[in-house]
């Protein structure tokens, strides 16, 4: 609920003039394992999704509940465009590589996010201007 509240605003703000880059950060398996769906139907209002590994928050992993079954998941759905983050480090060269001016880039989710998100603003003018 929250993640598709936020993208509608997104859009809204955007209204057509740019594109809505998610990049998520599932919290928990036992979470995206209960909320699987929710989570693969909640991306409609992003025209990109990103990815990255489940933050595991002190669990165990769960069989079949992983990022590549999430974006599986999330592409079923009829999501064009969802990429997997490899690695964090790689987050501004994909973001680089998949916008242009005019779109929003919107981080969701908990764990380490935040400073990925904190970051991205400088690392990506760095690439822009390098």
């Amino acid at each position: 609920t929250e993640i598709k509240a936020t993208l509608k605003t997104a859009k809204d703000v955007v209204a057509g003039k740019g594109d809505i880059i998610a990049v998520v950060q599932p919290h928990r398996y036992s979470r995206v394992k209960d909320l699987f769906d929710d989570f693969c139907n909640c991306f409609a209002d992003a025209d990109k999704v990103i990815v990255t590994n489940i933050y595991e928050a002190g669990e165990s992993p769960i069989e079949g509940i992983t990022r590549d079954s999430l974006i599986s998941g999330i592409k079923k759905t009829g999501h064009k465009e969802v990429y997997p983050l490899e690695s964090e480090s790689d987050l501004p060269d994909l973001v680089h590589k998949i916008t242009s001016s005019g779109d929003i880039v919107v981080c969701l989710g908990a764990g380490s996010i935040s400073l990925l998100a904190n970051s991205l603003p400088k690392q990506l003018e760095e690439l822009y201007v390098g």
